[in-house]
């Protein structure tokens, strides 16, 4: 697959597949960003380099008609044409160059994300299973707690019944106390009055 150049603005990165801006500097840039090229003693927008000269930034079109291949550097001194096609091949291996640094930074940069996020899920992982033994542990507690309450209730009730059977006792015993008073008291009267009779006689 061909590869395209790319605008060399970072945060375009368009690709350049049909009118495109190149400079001495090995640069290039979409329609957009070149706009600012046009003026004079302008500064690269990637390097910042000065390009005050009338070729250090030309218009090129990335895919060039037949006529024009062509006749471009038809009587030419072989030497010449194999010096431009060498800065033409330096240009390309640059722009690759510098490609391949991205792409191996935006790498890195994922890569230490991916690390990043894998030390967190870690750190996350440990305090989820810290919060779920705590959690059990709180679970334990509570059952504890409720055998616990469960016992003092049982207690509770038997305790409850036991003071109504002696309630209830009291209760038995203070309502037959009058009765048992009262035989008595006759029996002591029936005594006294036989000890007065057998004085009388």
């Amino acid at each position: 697959m061909a590869m395209n150049l790319l605008c060399n603005v970072q945060t375009c990165r368009k690709p350049l597949t049909g009118t495109l801006w190149v400079t001495k500097c090995s640069h290039s840039f979409c329609e957009e960003h070149a706009k600012a090229l046009s003026h004079k003693n302008i500064k690269c927008p990637a390097c910042n380099t000065l390009l005050g000269k009338r070729f250090d930034v030309i218009r090129q079109n990335s895919n060039p008609g037949e006529d024009f291949k062509s006749m471009l550097l038809v009587g030419l001194r072989p030497e010449i044409v194999f010096d431009i096609a060498m800065r033409a091949i330096s240009f390309w291996n640059y722009q690759v160059e510098m490609e391949l640094k991205f792409q191996s930074n935006s790498a890195n940069h994922l890569f230490d994300a991916s690390e990043k996020a894998k030390n967190h899920q870690a750190t996350l992982i440990k305090q989820l299973a810290s919060a779920k033994r705590t959690i059990e542990g709180n679970e334990k507690q509570i059952n504890d707690q409720k055998s616990i309450i469960k016992h003092l209730k049982s207690e509770i009730s038997y305790r409850d019944q036991h003071l109504k059977k002696v309630q209830n006792l009291l209760l038995i015993t203070k309502s037959k106390s009058p009765d048992t008073h009262s035989e008595s008291t006759d029996i002591h009267l029936g005594e006294r009055n036989g000890h007065d009779a057998v004085k009388k006689k």
